[in-house]
């Protein structure tokens, strides 16, 4: 061996490794009998049916259409808090609802629909009406109506 120092020194080292021996040696196997399996009669499948992604379907509305739209298709969140009406302004041609939704504010249209033509009214949701006269507006999704009115 040799070392980073200026005086040659050399060091005789002995390194035993120990032989093999060509004897193998015998394993001892102890023996505990003969392996039976129970006899038991087969029981029938115990499991429940699960319902069809058709009956899953057919049973309701829930989740989204699109996983990636931060807006929910659900009709339980139609009349949520995060959607208030804040006002109604109408000329001779046309109405105009105020609204805010999920931090979002601007005026909403007759025929306008989420997630379509705007981003201020949950996924499918459409305008339907806009009544001055009452102040509230009508919004309709899948059929069926709903009426939305100021919220102090």
């Amino acid at each position: 061996m040799t070392g980073c120092t200026s005086k040659e020194k050399v060091d005789n080292f002995k390194i035993d490794i120990p032989q093999r021996s060509n004897q193998a040696k015998a394993l001892k196997v102890k023996s505990i009998g003969k392996i039976t399996t129970p006899t038991e009669t087969p029981k029938k499948n115990q499991f429940l049916k699960l319902e069809t992604s058709t009956d899953l379907q057919s049973s309701g509305t829930f989740g989204k259409s699109d996983p990636f739209s931060e807006y929910s298709d659900s009709s339980s969140g139609i009349l949520s808090p995060s959607l208030k009406l804040k006002g109604i302004i109408a000329t001779e041609k046309k109405k105009f609802a105020l609204v805010e939704y999920r931090k979002r504010s601007g005026s909403l249209e007759e025929g306008q629909i989420g997630g379509k033509t705007t981003q201020l009214l949950p996924m499918g949701v459409k305008v339907k009406r806009i009544d001055v006269a009452n102040q509230n507006v009508t919004l309709s999704l899948k059929g069926k109506q709903y009426q939305l009115s100021y919220s102090y």
